[in-house]
């Protein structure tokens, strides 16, 4: 049962106002999805202003086992549990055992800003299901299975990895 009804001597057919509506919603849509995206882009930090960023987590046994369990539940995938990124050939993810390979930088600011942000067209961003804090343990993390001629000092001097 279609209804009409009478506004200003015009004829209005209810169901043609509820697709209007529809129209103009999909429309507003279509024009601000794109900029909201875009402004979101702009948020990311340039490469120069993630440089300057410090991990204000302080290193230890505990910070590492986190990083370790946060890199486990959402970087191994790509990247493989060793960080050697030969598990899943339909990657291609870098070896974060290698950090000459990473093509986002590898300071622990631009590490943490690829994590966060997501890196390039590959690696999404991370920065919803971890917390700053919580990015910051990956990074440590990430740096325990550096090359160990690159790795930082430790409060345990015999660590090769947790």
């Amino acid at each position: 049962m279609e209804v009409s009804f009478e506004i200003d001597a015009v004829s209005v057919d209810s169901g043609s106002h509820h697709r209007r509506i529809v129209l103009v919603f999909v429309l507003l849509s279509i024009v601000f999805v794109p900029i909201t995206i875009l402004l979101a882009a702009d948020q990311r930090l340039s490469q120069e202003e993630a440089r300057k960023l410090t991990n204000l987590v302080a290193l230890s046994d505990e910070v590492l086992r986190d990083g370790r369990k946060s890199y486990l539940r959402l970087c191994q995938y790509c990247h493989g549990a060793d960080g050697r990124a030969q598990a899943n050939p339909d990657f291609a993810a870098p070896s974060l055992r290698e950090p000459a390979e990473w093509n986002y930088g590898s300071t622990d600011g631009e590490i943490f800003v690829s994590i966060r942000d997501g890196a390039g067209h590959e690696m999404p961003p991370f920065g919803k299901q971890l917390s700053e804090e919580q990015i910051w343990r990956v990074v440590h993390y990430l740096r325990s299975i550096d090359p160990e001629s690159t790795r930082p000092s430790r409060p345990n001097a015999n660590h090769r990895g947790v």
